[in-house]
């Protein structure tokens, strides 16, 4: 099991992430951060998100 995942009262049933995709064909220079994700004038275009937060720490 990976690190965390064994508790006192179960164990870890899923592994995920959260990342910053984008087209390459599209955007010669790469976001490199979530402030240039939501930076519409610097990047424009849809962007595409779950429809509600879901994560917690």
């Amino acid at each position: 099991m990976i690190p965390d995942a064994a508790q006192p009262c179960g164990s870890a049933a899923l592994v995920w992430s959260v990342a910053i995709a984008y087209d390459t064909q599209k955007l010669a220079q790469a976001p490199t951060s979530w402030a240039d994700f939501w930076d519409v004038q610097k990047i424009p275009g849809k962007r595409g998100l779950r429809k509600r937060a879901v994560y917690k720490h």
